[in-house]
């Protein structure tokens, strides 16, 4: 019951553990008062094409005021709460699409609910597989997967089908996901010798601090996943500390 509590209040988990056990994600409108809301709106229809992103809270490049939106992760202390909210994706030409945000602060509990399994259903369908990153100007001594820069990409996180295809890709039981900025991911394998691991925190707290200078960060932490699902989440209270100051 308190730890129910505290997560309604927003207070994040009470134990101070660097890895944090993964919690049911939680439906809940999100307080960002200090945005002005936007006149016009999207309504969701079964017909149509929508995919689900993940972004910041402190995002202001989407109308959060009041929406209705799915808590990815969040802890004390954090940067910013990981949320996930809904595009509506509607083709201008065989190969473009125009996007706009879906709104939600009307939907009840129950037809958000629906309407999100809706979308990371259909996000099973994105059609971009992973591919091998390597850095322009070093060569990594371990294998890390990405794929092409897109506001869709750190979305895979959330969809089991996507990473299973990482976790083949490496050949990994375990597999630690970094999502540090907006349109990117980066996989490796989570059982790694701990100097290659030690290099893959350092390249994702360089480009997330990185980020937190261009506005576009996305996430400090980093996610352990099995079979395809976040299992744990390893908390980096010193980038969030620094992040903040910024």
């Amino acid at each position: 019951m308190i730890e129910y509590l505290r997560n309604l209040l927003g207070m994040g988990p009470s134990k101070p553990n660097n890895v944090i056990e993964r919690s049911n994600t939680i439906e809940r409108k999100i307080d960002t008062s200090k945005y002005q809301k936007k006149e016009s709106e999207k309504v969701a229809q079964e017909d149509t094409l929508i995919y689900p992103i993940l972004t910041s809270s402190k995002n202001t490049n989407y109308d959060l005021y009041d929406q209705m939106v799915a808590i990815i992760h969040e802890r004390d202390n954090a940067y910013s709460k990981l949320i996930s909210i809904q595009l509506l994706l509607e083709p201008v030409n065989e190969e473009e699409y125009e996007l706009s945000q879906v709104k939600t602060d009307n939907m009840s509990d129950e037809t958000y609910f629906s309407f999100r399994k809706q979308a990371e259903k259909q996000f099973e369908s994105f059609d971009q597989s992973f591919i091998f990153w390597d850095l322009e100007d070093a060569k990594l001594e371990f294998k890390v997967l990405s794929s092409k820069l897109s506001i869709f990409s750190p979305t895979k996180l959330i969809s089991p089908k996507h990473m299973k295809e990482a976790h083949q890709l490496l050949d990994a039981e375990e597999i630690v996901v970094s999502i540090p900025k907006d349109e990117l991911i980066l996989v490796c394998d989570y059982n790694i010798s701990e100097e290659h691991l030690d290099q893959f925190v350092k390249m994702h707290a360089g480009i997330f601090l990185q980020a937190v200078e261009n506005g576009d960060a996305l996430c400090e932490d980093l996610f352990l996943l099995k079979e395809g699902e976040i299992s744990a989440v390893k908390s980096y209270e010193q980038l969030s500390e620094i992040a903040l100051k910024k």
